[in-house]
């Protein structure tokens, strides 16, 4: 609530609300500025939390009914506390924030055009579209490799100045994650 009000008070243009600004506390803010509201975002989370789990209990036949009732639920909230309706944009959620089946992501895409039939803004960001098929691709290669996906870095850097190195500096680690969460880790430097 504290950040939704210094928000207001700074004149943002949108407050994009991962909780959908279910708790009380934000909806007084909102009462209490709602003439002076920016653009507010309501943003749907499998989980209605604080960040992004993977667990869900979400199914790809059944996730726009879900994201649908929870929307129209809060959009309901948001409008016996008098907040103007052309103020809210609904965000169905992405990635993560449905589940780690990639599956419930790509049903919400192929309803948009339903999503906008029952809401009068929608927003999908592109950041969130972005990793459809870079997590689909990196979820098929992490299931065959067992989850276990080794990183092996490294780098060189100098400086020369006048034909003088004043220093060389190299290094190289490898980072082996296993199963049980603990990661491997083991590297060089060399400084000259």
């Amino acid at each position: 609530p504290n950040v939704i009000q210094k928000c207001i008070l700074k004149k943002v243009n949108y407050i994009n609300n991962i909780r959908a600004f279910v708790d009380r506390e934000s909806q007084e803010v909102l009462e209490e500025f709602r003439k002076d509201l920016p653009n507010l975002v309501l943003m749907f989370s499998h989980n209605r939390g604080e960040k992004a789990i993977r667990e869900s209990h979400l199914k790809p036949e059944t996730v726009l009914d879900e994201i649908s009732r929870f929307l129209e639920s809060q959009l309901q909230i948001l409008q016996k506390i008098s907040i103007p309706e052309h103020k809210i944009i609904v965000d169905p959620g992405m990635g993560f924030f449905l589940g780690q089946n990639p599956e419930l992501s790509f049903r919400v895409l192929q309803e948009i055009p339903l999503l906008k039939k029952r809401f009068t803004k929608v927003m999908i960001s592109v950041s969130r579209k972005s990793f459809l098929g870079i997590e689909s691709a990196k979820a098929e290669v992490t299931i065959s490799r067992g989850e276990f996906d080794p990183v092996l870095e490294g780098g060189n850097q100098q400086k020369e100045l006048s034909n003088t190195t004043y220093y060389q500096y190299s290094e190289g680690r490898i980072r082996i994650p296993s199963w049980y969460g603990i990661e491997v880790n083991a590297g060089f430097e060399r400084a000259q």
